[in-house]
Order: C-alpha cells, then sequence, then structure tokens
C-alpha cells in the first residue's frame, strides 16, 4: 500500500537532518521543516491499526533522533505528538512509543527534560488506569512494556554504539535515561487514584 516506501522516505530524511539536496544545498528552514513533517508522518502512519508493525525497530529508532533535535521546536512538536496519540487518545498510538519521552533527558534545556518527564508519568498513568479499568492482562497496556523499547532505543543510540565512547560515561548516560522510566511507573497506590 506504499506506507513502507513512505516510511523509509521519512527515515531517510530524518538520518539526513532535512538533507534533501546534493551537497548543502537545503535551507535550514526547509530541513527544520522536513524533519518536523517526516516524524509527523512516522507518527501518522504508526496511528493506523494495521500499519503499526510496519513501523519497524530500526524507523522507530530513527524516529528517536527527533527528541534529541538541535532545534527546540522539533523536539517539542515530536512529545506533544507522541503524547497525545498516546495517553491523550489512549493507546491510538502504540505505548511503545512513550519510551521515547526518556530521550530527551540529556538535554540543555531543562524544561524539555522537565516536560519528557511529566509527559512520561503521565502516559505511565494512563496505561496503568487502562489496565486496571479492562482488568486486562494486554501486555501492550502495562507500563512495564515500555521498558524493552527504551532499552532498544539506547543500545542502537548513535552516541553510545561508538566503540570509542568511555564505558562509565555510556553507563551514567543510560541511568538517567532508565531513572525517566522507573521514577515514573505508578505504585499500586497511584492506580487507584
Amino acid at each position: 500500500d506504499g506506507s513502507e516506501d513512505i516510511l523509509e522516505l521519512c527515515a531517510e530524511i530524518i538520518m539526513k537532518a532535512g538533507e534533501i539536496q546534493a551537497g548543502e544545498g537545503t535551507s535550514k528552514t526547509d530541513k527544520l521543516v522536513l524533519r518536523k513533517t517526516a516524524g509527523s508522518c512516522i507518527l501518522r502512519v504508526a496511528k493506523d491499526g494495521g500499519a503499526q508493525s510496519r513501523v519497524s525497530p530500526a524507523i522507530f529508532a530513527t524516529l528517536s533522533r527527533l527528541f534529541e533535535d538541535e532545534d527546540k521546536s522539533v523536539k517539542d512538536l515530536m512529545l506533544q505528538k507522541v503524547y497525545k496519540g498516546t495517553a491523550v487518545e489512549h493507546g491510538k498510538l502504540p505505548f511503545r512509543f512513550a519510551s521515547l519521552f526518556a530521550m530527551v533527558v540529556h538535554d540543555t534545556e531543562s524544561h524539555i527534560v522537565d516536560r519528557g518527564k511529566t509527559l512520561m508519568r503521565n502516559t505511565l498513568l494512563v496505561m496503568s488506569k487502562l489496565k486496571q479499568s479492562t482488568g486486562s492482562e494486554v501486555v501492550s497496556i502495562m507500563p512495564e512494556h515500555i521498558l524493552p523499547w527504551l532499552v532498544y532505543l539506547l543500545v542502537v543510540n548513535k552516541e553510545y554504539v561508538d566503540p570509542e565512547e568511555d564505558a562509565t560515561q555510556v553507563s551514567q548516560a543510560f541511568k538517567k535515561n532508565f531513572e525517566v522510566f522507573f521514577n515514573n511507573v505508578p505504585t499500586d497506590g497511584q492506580n487507584s487514584a
């Protein structure tokens, strides 16, 4: 149906940081718009129930780069869209996408970091409440479902796959990402609130 081609094109745009011309011919503004559009398109395809599986782990990892983008407006848009699809729309966007919130933890702007933490907490609460209200043991609505996706994102992150990276620094960086998740997993008392 063409969605795989669209996803591949969007991933390529993200990988090239929005550069679509030979050399450095694309303006900074156009690159910004292209990155936002590519990320939004991947999220739109992921919301399509039949296409969820088409967003491969590789495309998912590529999307995570936008949560570490150089431009604040890209990160803001991606945070907003993932939150809307997961928490506000109660899982129309697969809950695994909430793992992306932890990717902003190393941002230089504290309000972006705080927003990522808040959105993670709110999404985990929604998941927990859905699980409780439905009495379902469906893995996809369990807050714990996010953790393997977060691990995957960290293992394939372009900064950490470099063998030259100091293992201690990488471990400390991973710890901050995991804290965003573990510090926000609802306790049993929060579930009933």
